[in-house]
């Protein structure tokens, strides 16, 4: 489901206060953190486990498919194929990783990520 705008804040507070890679982690380190996480807009439980499965997603798709070392969404999209067990064992949904390869999540590609081109065996780009 898509982030909210308070979920927004939870999460960015989720991951300056809580870098966690595994969801109890996480979400031990948030019950540290009650006055600041609340403040956040995480303001139950549900959205602050959502939170934090976005976050260790986030840090495992960051350590793989870092955007600086990407130059479009299809060598994003790439990395993502190329990393998908990894990916998948850190929650990563389809919408979160097509977010952070740059796509809106939305509209015409029904949130799907623009695949790379693969041409046909023996095709050029100029055929």
């Amino acid at each position: 489901a898509e982030f909210a705008a308070s979920q927004q804040t939870c999460f960015q507070a989720v991951r300056d206060l809580c870098p966690a890679t595994s969801l109890n982690s996480c979400l031990d380190c948030a019950s540290q953190y009650p006055a600041e996480i609340s403040a956040a807009g995480c303001t139950n439980k549900s959205i602050l486990r959502n939170v934090c499965k976005a976050s260790i997603c986030v840090a495992e798709f960051l350590n793989f498919c870092s955007p600086a070392s990407q130059s479009s969404q299809q060598e994003c999209g790439q990395c993502v194929q190329d990393h998908m067990g990894d990916l998948d064992s850190a929650g990563c949904t389809e919408m979160v990783w097509t977010k952070l390869c740059g796509g809106d999540g939305g509209g015409g590609g029904g949130g799907r990520p623009v695949p790379p081109t693969v041409l046909p065996t023996g095709a050029t780009d100029a055929n």
